[in-house]
């Protein structure tokens, strides 16, 4: 209580699904399609979950600069994630769909995501892998708010 008998409100954070909106994404890709995404040799990125309207941002975690903008959703299998990137060969413009197990693991310190794979999305049977990853959570835990 404040001293005109009002409640002091503390801002906290509302609990996340994946227990931070804030992960590092270590990629192993070919230099190939590193040159035809236009990623170079950024193999770390940031990813930027916010739980309130389903947006994923893909940051360069050189420059925090945004390198993409789109959606995600976890399923009962972990967590899926697409979105749109312009190749450099080409002026048209390829989604990538991205998976990983995710690892909560509430009595460590921070959750993980394992056996990632990031697919183009292509209307073929086989859909090519362009990269694996596994990744972090960096951000602010909220598993005990």
């Amino acid at each position: 209580m404040d001293a005109d008998g009002s409640s002091a409100t503390t801002s906290r954070p509302e609990p996340h699904s994946m227990r931070t909106n804030e992960w590092q994404v270590e990629l192993s890709m070919s230099r190939k399609e590193r040159h035809r995404l236009g990623i170079h040799n950024k193999t770390i990125w940031f990813l930027d979950f916010s739980e309130t309207d389903g947006h994923v941002r893909v940051m360069n975690s050189n420059t925090s600069a945004t390198l993409a903008i789109g959606t995600w959703k976890l399923l009962p299998s972990g967590i899926m994630w697409k979105f749109p990137i312009q190749q450099t060969d080409s002026s048209a413009i390829t989604t990538i769909q991205c998976h990983a197990d995710l690892i909560l693991n509430p009595f460590q310190s921070r959750p993980r995501m394992v056996r990632g794979t990031m697919v183009k999305n292509c209307r073929k049977w086989f859909r090519p892998v362009v990269a694996t990853f596994s990744a972090e959570g960096v951000g602010q835990d909220t598993a005990d708010v």
